[in-house]
């Protein structure tokens, strides 16, 4: 019994002490589902209390991927991948663009994203929710809570600036023993003032989906109906 003990102790994840850390894990988790559908409503707030709604739609199967962007309610943007090539529509000016790519599922190693000191770097996509401070800053957390039904684990990164008095602090909640990302806040601070906050939440969530065959191929009506623009 003892040693069953220790060895199932030894399985699970020690909490992620760095922000770098916690997003390798949840690059790794993101990147390796297989059929996925769902979507994260994301809303940001300016300080003068304007704000904006985005949606990320995701579609995943084994053989493609596709990622609709709503903004404000309307279909923006429109990316896809699969075995042999990637695209992209933008549909306010109804075009599309087209690469052959080999392995174009193929994901790469976690690489951190590009930041320059004393910023903030942030990006919904294929990948995931993501998100880069430099220097990189430590966590607090994990902290058990409940979101409506769903047991997640809160960490919390913390950016100061002195030299500008700018503060942020990005609050993630995951579900628990899974690393995706349930919901986040980045909260922008300058002198002890709210410049911007941004919450998102994932809505609608199917990590047993059955989704269609020809997710990631690009639509015939915009074969069609669309200008190709690129080579």
């Amino acid at each position: 019994m003892f040693l069953t003990l220790i060895a199932l102790t030894s399985l699970q994840k020690a909490p992620a002490k760095t922000l770098t850390e916690l997003e390798e894990r949840k690059y790794d988790a993101f990147t390796s589902l297989r059929t996925f559908k769902g979507h994260y409503a994301v809303v940001t707030t300016k300080a003068d209390g304007t704000s904006m709604r985005q949606d990320f739609v995701f579609q995943f199967a084994p053989k493609g991927r596709q990622m609709l962007v709503v903004v404000n309610k309307t279909p923006t943007l429109e990316y896809g991948w699969n075995e042999n090539q990637v695209w992209r529509v933008v549909y306010p000016e109804r075009s599309y663009s087209v690469n052959e790519v080999k392995d174009a599922l193929t994901v790469s190693k976690f690489v951190k994203l590009p930041t320059k000191p004393g910023e903030l770097s942030y990006v919904v996509g294929q990948t995931g929710v993501r998100f880069g401070l430099e220097p990189d800053p430590g966590l607090s957390g994990p902290v058990a809570e409940k979101l409506e039904d769903k047991d997640t684990e809160r960490y919390v990164a913390v950016k100061k600036d002195g030299a500008s008095d700018a503060e942020v602090t990005i609050t993630q909640w995951m579900d628990k023993g899974t690393d995706i990302v349930r919901q986040y806040e980045i909260k922008g601070l300058a002198g002890g003032k709210l410049q911007f906050i941004v919450k998102g939440i994932l809505l609608d969530e199917d990590f047993k989906a059955i989704v269609p065959s020809d997710v990631g191929v690009l639509p015939e009506d915009t074969l069609r109906n669309y200008r190709r623009i690129g080579s």
